[in-house]
């Protein structure tokens, strides 16, 4: 995959690796949560100069229920449109709690993998490849109903043509909710690092979510 064709082709994949937008403890058993993000994306940086590509915003829905103790499962639709073409990704994750639920730090780790594709005017759809995305989720608890939660992640490409691709990317917010999780606001920064064949950009993402549940 070239690298000017990150900005577009990847933007989702981007959004879908360096965002988070959760806690780092998962859902109780039988708890539901749907929330809804908006993400501002710049290329702050390319082959070390800086970059003046145009910013996009990427919009996302997701759903979560948590399926067993230190169990949770989630699904994300995430789409970016573009002046020619709609930009989306379809990831599924399982994330697995490895602290005490009650405890102020939480550290858990997922797995979402998710399925890029782009759908131009005609309404075709144009397969664009996979990302797999292994992430550790590490939150404080600052005070009662506010967490700030850190996300680091590597995160696969695989597309429909080229190399497989290795890079990284991360996330820093701070999750405000009540004392029973049946809503939340978590404003985010995010960093994400592309290279290939020896070229390189790096993109910062900020956005916010905001969900409600049982």
């Amino acid at each position: 995959m070239r690298l000017a064709c990150l900005v577009l082709l990847t933007s989702v994949a981007i959004v879908g690796c360096a965002s988070s937008y959760q806690s780092a403890h998962v859902l109780a058993p039988g708890k539901t949560q749907v929330s809804a993000a908006v993400t501002r994306i710049e290329q702050i940086a390319e082959d070390g100069d800086t970059a003046d590509e145009d910013g996009i915003y990427v919009g996302d829905v997701r759903v979560a229920h948590g399926i067993a103790d230190k169990v949770d499962a989630n699904v994300r639709l995430t789409r970016a449109p573009g002046s020619g073409d709609t930009v989306s990704m379809m990831s599924a994750e399982a994330r697995f709690e490895l602290t005490a639920p009650e405890a102020p730090a939480a550290l858990s780790i997922g797995l979402p993998i998710g399925i890029l594709w782009a759908e131009e005017d005609e309404l075709e759809l144009d397969y664009g490849g996979l990302v797999v995305m292994p992430t550790l989720y590490a939150g404080y608890q600052v005070s009662p109903g506010v967490e700030l939660v850190a996300a680091p992640k590597l995160f696969i490409t695989i597309p429909d043509e080229g190399d497989t691709q290795l890079d990284f990317g991360g996330s820093l917010g701070v999750r405000i909710s009540d004392l029973a999780q049946t809503w939340h606001v978590q404003p985010e920064l995010g960093l994400a690092h592309f290279s290939d064949e020896g070229d390189s950009a790096t993109f910062l993402l900020f956005g916010l979510s905001i969900g409600a549940g049982n």
